[in-house]
C-alpha cells in the first residue's frame, strides 16, 4: 500500500522544510539563513498559535525572501533538486493561504487545486504504466464529478476524466453522518 499526497503543504509546515534545507545547504551562508528563518517560525509560531498574529511561514514569506533563500541553494549539488523542490512547494502553498487571507477564495481555491493535480500527476508519472488502482479520500467539496460547489473543476472531477482516458471508471461516494450523539448522554 502507498499513500500518496496531492494538496498543498499544512499550514504549520515551514518548520520542517527548514529542517530538512539545513543538510542540503550548499554553505555557511545558505546554512545561516536556514537558521534565521528558523528562529523567525518558532517565535512567530507562538503568536499563530495564540491568534495573535498570522506570521506563520507559509503567510509571512514573501517573495523575495524565498527567491534569496532559493539563490542561496543554486549550488546545492546533489540535494539541489530536493532543496528546489522544497522551495517550490513553500512557494505555492504561501501563495495558496495569503489569496485565501485577503480574501481571493476563489483564486486561493483554484490555485490549490492546479496545485493538487499537478501532483497527482507526477505521482501517476512515477508509477509508470500501467497507471494503478488508486483510492482517493477528499472533503465533500473535491470529490465530486463536474464543477464542485466552489465552482471549479475538482480532483474528483479530475481523477474520473484520467480514468476515462486510460479507458477506466471512477466510482464517486460521499459519507456523511446523519445524527451525532454526544458521549455521556450530555445534551
Amino acid at each position: 500500500l502507498e499513500v500518496w499526497g496531492v494538496d498543498q503543504e499544512f499550514f504549520f509546515s515551514g518548520r520542517m522544510f527548514l529542517e530538512r534545507l539545513i543538510p542540503l545547504a550548499p554553505s555557511d551562508e545558505a546554512r545561516a539563513l536556514v537558521a534565521a528563518w528558523q528562529e523567525r517560525t518558532r517565535r512567530d509560531l507562538g503568536r499563530a498559535l495564540t491568534g495573535a498574529d498570522d506570521a506563520e511561514l507559509l503567510l509571512s514569506a514573501r517573495a523575495e525572501q524565498i527567491a534569496e533563500l532559493r539563490a542561496a541553494f543554486s549550488g546545492a549539488g546533489e540535494g539541489a533538486a530536493e532543496a528546489g523542490r522544497i522551495l517550490d512547494e513553500i512557494e505555492e502553498s504561501a501563495a495558496v493561504y495569503r489569496l485565501y487571507r485577503e480574501g481571493a477564495n476563489y483564486e486561493s481555491n483554484h490555485r490549490r487545486i492546479v496545485l493538487m493535480k499537478r501532483h497527482l500527476r507526477e505521482h501517476l508519472t512515477a508509477a509508470g504504466a500501467p497507471a494503478p488502482k488508486l483510492l482517493f479520500k477528499l472533503g465533500t467539496m473535491h470529490v465530486g464529478r463536474g464543477y464542485s460547489p466552489l465552482n471549479q473543476l475538482d480532483l474528483g472531477n479530475h481523477a474520473a476524466e484520467l480514468a476515462a482516458a486510460t479507458g477506466g471508471e471512477s466510482l464517486h461516494l460521499v459519507a456523511m453522518a446523519l445524527a451525532f450523539e454526544p458521549r455521556g448522554g450530555e445534551s
